[in-house]
């Protein structure tokens, strides 16, 4: 016999509805009005419920939109960079994300909640933070782990897959997501419109990583020797010396690997274009 505080299969399913129909009738409230425009009156109005039922659910529309954004989030990351490990071909494999990401991330929705997000971070740092570490965090990892895998496979030679993977994020973002994300273009929905430049993008930073081996073989080899011998100093700032010496200088360590890749990206198109004329 069930307790009085205890609920049925059915009862559960039925929150289950009553919460989606909530949560999606928030982000129409939400997308029409701005976080701050829309109150619950709108929200329940918008949903199909009474204010009631509606605080039954969510005490405030900051726990609503935290919800959205955790949701939203979470099913982007881990839906969209979904890697087959025992896949080798690493450029089909990023295009294929990538394209499926920027179309994504450039619906009207999407950028809509990321423009709510930065406008209320300031005075609402944890739904800044939640929203960050389920979505961009989560996506950078991800793709992260992915990178390593195939640098233990010996496909790849990254010194620090983290910052390769928050760059190639970012070098899809910024001539698609970026112009949408500030209203200076319109949405690009459809994704035979940039999945030309994406693919040009994945198929340069690819091509570059997988010939890695013969560029970036004797630095990383070097650094793996500095780690033996190199003592953390007495400011503490290298304490994380087995996993990233070089963490604690770390937009540095970024700027550095960003300079050997453009020389070295030069280098190859250079390469690529002799070959071309002859």
């Amino acid at each position: 016999m069930l307790k009085s505080w205890e609920k049925s299969a059915p009862q559960i399913a039925e929150d289950n509805v009553k919460r989606r129909q909530i949560i999606e009738g928030a982000r129409a409230a939400f997308h029409e009005q701005g976080f701050d425009g829309a109150s619950m009156n709108d929200i329940a109005r918008t949903a199909g419920v009474s204010k009631g039922t509606l605080y039954v659910y969510f005490q405030n529309k900051e726990q609503l939109f935290q919800a959205i954004c955790s949701e939203e989030c979470l099913s982007q990351a881990e839906g969209l960079f979904n890697f087959d490990p025992d896949d080798s071909d690493v450029e089909a494999t990023l295009t294929r994300i990538g394209v499926d990401f920027v179309s994504l991330v450039c619906r009207p929705e999407k950028a809509s909640s990321a423009r709510t997000v930065i406008a209320i971070a300031e005075r609402m740092p944890e739904i800044g933070r939640a929203y960050y570490e389920t979505g961009p965090a989560r996506g950078i990892t991800l793709l992260s782990d992915y990178l390593k895998t195939k640098v233990q496979q010996g496909i790849l030679a990254i010194d620090d897959c983290e910052v390769v993977a928050a760059q190639l994020i970012e070098a899809l973002l910024a001539p698609l997501f970026k112009p949408i994300l500030f209203n200076v273009t319109l949405s690009a929905s459809r994704s035979e419109r940039f999945s030309p430049r994406i693919k040009h993008t994945i198929q340069l930073q690819a091509t570059f990583r997988i010939r890695l081996d013969v560029v970036f073989g004797p630095i990383a080899a070097e650094r793996r020797r500095l780690r033996h011998v190199r003592s953390a100093p007495d400011n503490g700032l290298n304490s994380d010396v087995e996993g990233n010496p070089f963490r604690a200088n770390s937009a540095t360590h970024a700027l550095h690997q960003l300079a050997a890749y453009s020389i070295t990206l030069s280098a190859y198109e250079r390469s690529c274009s002799v070959r071309r004329s002859a």
